[in-house]
């Protein structure tokens, strides 16, 4: 063996150099973070991608880098995005901020596990220290895939944000109510939601006045009230 490495140095070593090399790359190319995508858009399931074209429509799905540069930094997002009118994208991706931690306890369900065709009854309980503004009928529902939220409802499309406007004193409460049978999107037909755990997200702005160098300044702020559960 020792006479093979005295042999053959150049070799072992430009061979050993290779193979590290391989390594290296694969790793880079498998890095769920690399190049700052939080997760490579290629990573989505078939059957997730199936079931967003059921919702939104087959050929409305796409990729994160098959969306217009003009559009989307491709370097910060991933995931897929939905192609609205007027050739509008929309992030279909974590929009419920499952990093808002805070927000979790400021929704709370009826129950946890329910059935498609029942209706989930919903009551916030706001204590930012100000008012809490929301439109009554906006919402976010979403489902999570191999620890990836997709949007089912994103709030943003057809007539749904065209409720009434609620304002919300400090320790104030409100509940409302959504029959999951009746969940629409692009279609005038009903989404068939499937098993799995969803979330049910309510957008909202936080209203408070806030003092700097002696001034009163007025100060909005995005919020989100977040709840999980289950369909069986």
């Amino acid at each position: 063996m020792k006479n093979f490495i005295k042999k053959y140095p150049k070799r072992i070593i430009t061979a050993f150099l290779v193979i590290l090399l391989i390594a290296v790359v694969g790793t880079v190319n498998n890095y769920p973070t690399y190049g700052g995508y939080a997760n490579k858009p290629r990573e989505i399931t078939k059957r997730t991608f199936k079931y967003l074209e059921d919702i939104y429509g087959e050929g409305n799905i796409f990729y994160a880098e098959d969306v217009p540069t003009w559009y989307a930094d491709k370097m910060a997002c991933s995931g897929v995005y939905y192609k609205a009118a007027e050739g509008r994208y929309i992030y279909l991706v974590g929009k419920g901020k499952d990093w808002i931690r805070e927000q979790r306890t400021n929704m709370t369900l009826d129950k946890y596990r329910y059935s498609k065709n029942d209706t989930i009854v919903a009551k916030l309980h706001p204590y930012f220290g100000g008012n809490v503004e929301f439109d009554s009928n906006e919402y976010i529902l979403e489902f999570v895939q191999n620890g990836i939220w997709y949007c089912v409802h994103t709030g943003e499309i057809g007539d749904d944000i065209t409720g009434e406007l609620i304002e919300l004193e400090h320790n104030g409460r409100w509940e409302f109510s959504i029959d999951l049978s009746a969940v629409r999107e692009v279609s005038d037909e009903p989404i068939r939601l499937q098993r799995g755990r969803y979330r049910l997200t309510k957008p909202a702005t936080l209203k408070r006045i806030e003092y700097y160098d002696g001034k009163r300044i007025n100060v909005a702020t995005p919020i989100y009230f977040v709840s999980e559960f289950i369909i069986r």
